[in-house]
């Protein structure tokens, strides 16, 4: 999905961060949901934005973690 990203944006292809976000997480394990939804929700409550490389890099450190 990252690759796909990666190739839309270099055609030009603006896809959206949260239309992104949301894409990458359906696609992930229920039991990531809510790590991810913990670290948004904190994120927003304090005024920083989550954004997309935020949120694979946390994805993906997750990931490794298991």
């Amino acid at each position: 999905m990252a690759l796909s990203y990666e190739h839309l944006s270099s055609m030009g292809v603006t896809i959206p961060n949260e239309d992104y976000m949301s894409m990458v997480s359906m696609s992930l394990p229920d039991s990531y949901t809510t790590h991810l939804t913990t670290l948004s929700d904190v994120a927003f409550s304090i005024g920083h934005t989550f954004t997309v490389h935020y949120f694979i890099t946390k994805t993906i450190k997750l990931f490794n973690k298991w």
